[in-house]
């Protein structure tokens, strides 16, 4: 998730307005959007990434009741529930299913964590 990046930190120390182009540079790449109480948020908080495989969750998504995590990539553009690993919409085959399975149950309790700094709720 848009690791060691400070938004209102990095453009009290702008110096010029290259540094301030390059601040609103990455608030348009790094996902993040502003709250109709105009606060700053991120879209979602990147768990984990490996060549180009990307582990999501999206704090202000809608339309899920259940928490779930998303994969994008090799193949793969599927959800599941953080509670029980359970595909809740996409495809992904076999083999990326149980490799899936298998780094779920390794990660379960880091993926609750991420899920409760960003959408508290009764998951622990």
């Amino acid at each position: 998730m848009n690791k060691k990046f400070d938004p209102k930190n990095e453009i009290a120390l702008a110096k010029t307005i290259d540094d301030l182009a390059q601040i609103l540079e990455k608030l348009f790449d790094r996902g993040f959007d502003v709250d109709e109480k105009n606060q700053l948020y991120a879209i979602f908080v990147e768990v984990d990434r490996v060549n180009g495989l990307k582990i999501e969750i999206r704090p202000k998504e809608h339309g899920h009741e259940i928490p779930h995590f998303h994969v994008r990539g090799d193949g793969v553009d599927a959800s599941f529930a953080i509670t029980t690993g359970e595909l809740l919409a996409g495809s992904i085959d076999a083999r990326k299913t149980r490799l899936l399975r298998w780094w779920y149950n390794n990660s379960q309790n880091k993926l609750i964590t991420m899920w409760e700094q960003t959408r508290p709720s009764d998951l622990t």
